[in-house]
């Protein structure tokens, strides 16, 4: 148990370290998100053309190529730490996270962890390996 712990630990101060590390990045490329009209034009500067980076995530088309490749690095540098977490601990997490023992649905918890080249199968076998937790809950 206390090595789970300090590995969930250890995983929420990489996950916490890349969301500072984005943070400054939006600052410094003038990123920002907007959901809807109203949230855009209270932010955008005059005079600056925008692309829509997906997910509401604007920034200034100039700064587009150059924030792409911070972005990469961030997220790489993320992956790489994590991969450092036991990968059952890291998957039952997701597993546990987005309500699989609940809903029996693997299929969430595989997408938020196939970036970090989790299989199905290892979803899935953690799954069955660590329902029993679980179960009176």
């Amino acid at each position: 148990m206390k090595k789970t712990q300090e590995q969930l630990e250890l995983k929420s101060k990489i996950e916490k370290e890349a969301e500072e590390k984005l943070t400054k990045l939006f600052e410094q490329f003038g990123a920002f998100f907007a959901f809807s009209n109203e949230q855009f034009y209270k932010q955008k500067k005059e005079g600056v053309k925008y692309v829509n980076y997906g997910a509401g995530l604007l920034l200034p088309k100039e700064n587009a190529d150059k924030f792409t490749q911070e972005f990469n690095k961030i997220t790489d540098w993320k992956i790489e730490e994590l991969k450092k977490i036991d990968p059952e601990i890291m998957i039952e997490y997701e597993l546990s996270n987005h309500e699989a023992y609940y809903t029996g649905e693997i299929e969430d918890a595989f997408e938020a962890l196939k970036q970090y080249g989790f299989t199905r199968q290892q979803v899935r076998a953690v799954y069955k390996k660590t329902y029993h937790k679980y179960e009176d809950q």
